[in-house]
Parts: C-alpha cells; sequence; structure tokens
C-alpha cells in the first residue's frame, strides 16, 4: 500500500512540479508572458549576430596567421641579406614580390619612404628592417658599409640621402 502511495505521488509530483515552475517563471519573468515571448524571438537574431561574430573572427585569425606567415619570410630574407648570402637588390625585389598582394603594406611603404620610384622605398624599407636586426643583434662588421655601397650603387643616393 505505501509502494502504491509513493508510486502515484511519485507520478502526480513530477507534473505538478514541472507545471509549478513554468507557472512560476511566467509571473515572476521580468516583463511577463510576453517579455518571454520576445525574449525566445530575439535568440534567432542573437544566434545569427553571434555567427557573423564567429565568421569575423575565422576571417580575423587567417589575417594574422597571414601577416606572421610574411614577417617570418621577410625575417628569413633579411638574415641572408645581412650574412651576405643576398644581395639588397634581390630581396628587395622578393619583398616587392611578396608586398604586391597587399594594399596596406604597399601604401605604408609608399607613405612612410622617401624614393624617386617604389623600388627605392621598398629598398629603404628593407634596409629599416636591417637597421632594427642591427641594433638587436650581430652582424659581420662589413654590413652595413656593404649594403650602403649597394645602395648607392642601386639608387645615387645614400640611405640617409633623398
Amino acid at each position: 500500500m505505501i509502494r502504491t502511495l509513493l508510486r502515484r505521488a511519485g507520478t502526480v509530483t513530477i507534473p505538478a512540479t514541472v507545471v509549478a515552475t513554468l507557472v512560476l517563471a511566467t509571473f515572476t519573468y521580468p516583463g511577463g508572458v510576453s517579455a518571454a515571448y520576445s525574449d525566445l524571438q530575439d535568440h534567432k537574431t542573437l544566434r545569427q549576430s553571434m555567427e557573423s561574430a564567429r565568421t569575423d573572427s575565422t576571417q580575423l585569425d587567417t589575417s594574422l596567421l597571414n601577416m606572421s606567415d610574411r614577417i617570418a619570410v621577410k625575417e628569413q630574407w633579411i638574415e641572408e641579406l645581412i650574412s651576405g648570402r643576398a644581395t639588397l637588390k634581390s630581396t628587395t625585389r622578393r619583398f616587392m614580390e611578396l608586398n604586391r598582394n597587399s594594399d596596406v603594406t604597399l601604401k605604408t611603404i609608399e607613405a612612410h619612404f622617401r624614393g624617386r620610384t617604389s623600388e627605392e622605398k621598398a629598398a629603404r624599407n628593407v634596409m629599416a628592417h636591417v637597421q632594427v636586426r642591427l641594433k638587436f643583434g650581430s652582424a659581420p662588421s662589413n654590413t652595413p658599409q656593404r649594403l650602403q655601397s649597394e645602395f648607392q650603387e642601386q639608387f645615387g643616393t645614400t640611405v640617409a640621402g633623398n
């Protein structure tokens, strides 16, 4: 008999608890039933916003990875230039080829480096990379003079001049 009562109580208690919770939530939800319905409708908009943010994040991640790869390649080329395994002219051409697909990089070089041609501006950009590397690292002692001579031979001016 006790088992029968407990079983009946369980079959009544669970649905009653669910109904009571729903009724309680309906009356205590800020703004009532209409606000709860409105929030449910906004869920779709929020999900779309989250998907858009996820897409934007993926695009940013891809851009950062691309930029990181470009920097790594340039660092390798600068190392070759400093060590004498590459010339200023060949390194400048490599930089120009790599930068060709980046409008932001091209505009930055155009705005920040002097020169009569885009090649001279690109060479000044390469030399700026070299100067930073020389400031914080070691190199053969003739590197600055060698690169200045290459620059002067190619453009008829010094890196410091115009």
